[in-house]
């Protein structure tokens, strides 16, 4: 069984992601967590803990019932009321509960790049070993016919990290793009040519694609591609000031929010 953490403050955002995360593993067994981290500053017109406490375990309950609902006769949900922030959460409750994979909603396509630097989300993501799938309000589901990989070809390092790509990939019978946009006119290195290489003996020849560009504008570039190709679900490997994190840059982001709300699956590469 997959279990499949979801993080909740109750707002629509958050229920975009529940939706999202139901219409992808519709027909699997999945054990659903809904995790909702809350915490109570201090003041003079503040609550107090067990009022907020209990506020928030009642809403927690009222979202477990509605998921409950929604779930197919296989699949469970369970909850968890954090005291504390989403990007504290201690990894030993993810292995504890055997977490395969977080859904987290966001506010936009603009805030992706977020999640991979100083907001709660990003916090979670850097200091947590588990996959991430990052959901757009905005994000209509949609089979993800056309899966977006990219890569620098320098950072899949981890026997095993591309494996929940891999079976959205079987799953959907998705058509997978790897993309490399490089700003010099440097060749690929041999350790870049090895990657490419195991990178095309592991996904079914059949329905991958490489792609490589030479570019001054690295986000135009693949913005341009995203359009060309109808690319359904972005996924990458962030690493601290790479190819992902430039792609997601707050230009480029700004641009993607004008054409599209793509979901974006990031791999954890510890």
């Amino acid at each position: 069984m997959k279990t499949i953490l979801i993080p909740t403050d109750f707002t629509k955002i958050a229920h975009q992601a529940i939706d999202y995360a139901l219409e992808l593993f519709q027909n699997e067994k999945v054990q659903y967590i809904l995790l909702n981290a809350f915490q109570v500053e201090p003041g003079p017109n503040q609550n107090s803990f067990e009022v907020e406490k209990a506020n928030h375990q009642a809403k927690l309950n009222q979202e477990e019932e509605f998921l409950q609902r929604k779930i197919n006769s296989d699949s469970i949900v369970k909850s968890i009321l954090w005291l504390g922030k989403i990007d504290f959460l201690p990894e030993e409750l993810l292995k504890e509960n055997k977490v395969d994979l977080v859904v987290m909603g966001t506010e936009g396509i603009n805030e992706v790049e977020k999640y991979l630097g100083k907001s709660h989300a990003g916090e979670f993501v850097s200091h947590v070993d588990v996959n991430t799938l990052v959901v757009p309000c905005c994000s209509k589901y949609s089979v993800p016919q056309n899966i977006l990989f990219t890569t620098n070809y320098n950072n899949v390092k981890k026997e095993g990290s591309l494996d929940l790509l891999n079976e959205f990939i079987n799953k959907f019978d998705s058509n997978v793009f790897v993309l490399y946009v490089n700003n010099t006119e440097s060749g690929l290195t041999s350790h870049q040519e090895d990657v490419k290489k195991h990178l095309r003996e592991y996904f079914n020849e059949s329905k991958v694609s490489f792609h490589e560009f030479l570019a001054e504008d690295i986000e135009a570039e693949v913005e341009n591609f995203m359009m060309e190709y109808n690319i359904d679900m972005v996924s990458a490997i962030p690493l601290h000031n790479t190819f992902f994190e430039r792609i997601f840059h707050n230009s480029m982001a700004k641009k993607l929010a004008e054409h599209a709300t793509k979901p974006v699956l990031i791999l954890t590469n510890k």
